[in-house]
């Protein structure tokens, strides 16, 4: 190799995708939601994108800087169906 190809490398002919692309199995309808049974209350799990667990005594944890991103959103909270869950329900966490 020459001084010229070493200070001007080449790319592959063809670069791999930064992302595969989605099979079959990757593609959802939300108009169609999948079914989660209800469950009571207590016994419902919190899921919080990036949420650590185990840790003890608590659901999970989160770590700060997702805290200081969100500040002032708030973070995303999932909760799925629970038994006699009603409209206008008010869950509050800590």
């Amino acid at each position: 190799m020459d001084q010229e190809q070493l200070s001007n490398p080449r790319l592959p002919a063809v670069c791999p995708p930064l992302h595969p692309e989605p099979g079959s199995d990757d593609i959802f309808d939300l108009a169609t939601p999948e079914y989660h049974a209800p469950v009571p209350f207590s016994e419902l799990p919190l899921y919080i994108p990036g949420m650590t667990t185990p840790v003890v005594g608590f659901d999970g944890g989160i770590n700060l800087a997702a805290l200081d991103n969100h500040r002032d959103e708030g973070l995303l909270c999932i909760l799925l169906p629970y038994l006699d869950m009603t409209q206008l329900d008010f869950i509050e966490l800590f």
